[in-house]
């Protein structure tokens, strides 16, 4: 995402040459021409990157989703299950707790009916005892009664007493009997409580162990669905975050390509007036000086020598306002190229067409490769107007980018990793106040001759910025020249 934060679009259409201005401010890049052309395949890479994490993403969110609702629904299942099991130890309780009730009441009626009988026992065993006393009493009256009425009378107290004795007697083994039914009977309650108690205390335990199960089903379920819908929240965060990278970087792609098919096409490009060499006496006296440096077609340069002459765009920077004017000097191409400028001044860019058809006169030149259709005359130039002090221009050539149907249509520049093929394309010569600079049009160098299109540059005199470039004696051949040792393109600065 980094690249899709640098580039700016709404300056794309200018296009714009990131730089560095002496001693001034730091600001945001913009991007050049090349710059777009291939970011754009670098952002149809990212928004397919993008898409496909999308997918991932997305894929990662259904799985995601579907073992969390698996995991919620087997932990519903585990607590459904002990839910059941608890309401049937329940049941078991409550049938256990009333069986033990209903047999503590039998204990409890039992012992009422024990208590009483084993009372009726003591109460008839009393009158019982009361009984067998009189009745001794009496017999004793009788063994002692001297007189007939004595006798009488005691044989009678005797009866009565036998009678309450008997009495008393049957009452007292009725109540032994009643107490022993009622033992027994409380015997059978308690025993039967006991059994109830043991009932109640297995079905409470059971009752307690499920209850404890269920109550852990119940706090598993809670954790479960707690991590299982955040996990599902984190992919939806992830899916989304993704959706939302891989919008941008669809919106970024779509955006990229369409910058880069406005940098490509070089028709709305404004066309400044070429001008008749004979309307600049004073460079047509000095022409045969430049034009004596031209490389023979076809004829290559060694690579320690092209890369020697790497032109240093820190330098193509005017300390002055200058009026910049630019000189055809030579074309040793078959391709019809074309030849545009950039130019930079704090937030204000510029662009426009040099020479749209760089394809020399033969009729009237000995150019390295002349077309008798050919348009331009050596010598001829466009002024490319007034540039403000600290404005930064820059060169690029169009292969074959005349031509209706073009056999290349790469565009180089000074930079070498823009260049569509990664190699260098362009030389430059600092001579005096001027520049000449010369393009190789042919994919990965071609025949190496760098006299395809040739230009000489009037920046003003002493107008570029200063370094340490030897000025060529003019006895030396082209290749023996100082060069302007390109750096990399730096980060413009505000003005």
């Amino acid at each position: 995402m980094a690249n899709m934060n640098r580039i700016r679009f709404g300056l794309i259409a200018a296009a714009t040459l990131t730089y560095t201005l002496s001693g001034m401010g730091s600001a945001g890049a913009t991007t050049t021409i090349q710059e777009a052309i291939k970011e754009a395949p670098i952002a149809a890479k990212k928004a397919k990157d993008s898409a496909d994490v999308l997918s991932k993403a997305e894929a990662t969110l259904t799985q995601t989703t579907q073992a969390a609702t698996k995991a919620k629904q087997d932990a519903i299942n585990v607590l459904n299950s002990a839910e059941l099991t608890f309401q049937k130890t329940d049941a078991d309780f409550i049938a256990a707790k009333a069986a033990y009730d209903a047999a503590n009441k039998t204990v409890i009626d039992t012992k009422v009916v024990y208590d009483a009988a084993n009372k009726a026992v003591i109460d008839t065993k009393a009158v019982y005892d009361a009984a067998n006393k009189a009745l001794t009493d009496a017999k004793a009256a009788l063994a002692a009664a001297k007189t007939q009425a004595q006798k009488s009378a005691a044989q009678q107290t005797v009866n009565n007493a036998t009678t309450a004795f008997n009495t008393a007697t049957t009452n007292w083994n009725n109540a032994k009997t009643q107490f022993s039914t009622a033992t027994t009977n409380w015997n059978d309650a308690t025993n039967k409580r006991n059994i109830a108690t043991g009932k109640l205390n297995d079905a409470t335990s059971k009752r307690t162990t499920a209850e404890q199960a269920r109550n852990q089903a119940s706090q598993k379920l809670q954790t479960v669905t707690a991590n299982a819908d955040k996990s599902v929240k984190d992919a939806q965060d992830a899916r989304n975050q993704a959706k939302s990278d891989a919008d941008n970087a669809a919106k970024y792609s779509v955006d990229a390509q369409e910058a880069a098919k406005k940098a490509s096409d070089w028709s709305t490009m404004k066309r400044p007036t070429i001008r008749d060499k004979s309307e600049d006496q004073n460079f047509l006296s000095i022409l045969p000086q430049f034009q004596s440096l031209v490389q023979k077609d076809g004829v290559a340069i060694a690579a320690d020598q092209v890369k020697a002459q790497k032109v240093d765009f820190s330098q193509l920077f005017l300390a002055q306002k200058h009026n910049v004017r630019v000189w055809f000097l030579n074309e040793g191409a078959t391709y019809k190229n074309q030849l545009a400028y950039e130019s930079i001044r704090g937030e204000k860019y510029d662009k426009g067409m040099i020479f749209e058809n760089i394809s020399c006169d033969s009729t009237k030149n000995k150019c390295e490769r002349g077309e008798k259709d050919g348009v331009l005359d050596i010598g001829d130039f466009v002024d490319l107007g007034s540039f403000k002090a600290g404005t930064q221009l820059n060169f690029l050539l169009k292969a074959d980018g005349y031509s209706k149907t073009p056999k290349n249509g790469d565009i180089y520049g000074a930079d070498p990793t823009l260049n569509p093929d990664g190699v260098q394309h362009l030389m430059g010569w600092k001579i005096d106040n001027y520049l000449i600079m010369s393009f190789e049009d042919l994919r990965n160098g071609g025949d190496k001759d760098y006299n395809d299109t040739l230009f000489v540059v009037d920046f003003g005199k002493n107008n570029l910025k200063s370094s340490a470039v030897p000025e060529p004696s003019a006895t030396l051949p082209i290749l023996g020249l100082g060069a302007l040792g390109m750096l990399k393109l730096r980060r413009r600065r505000r003005s």
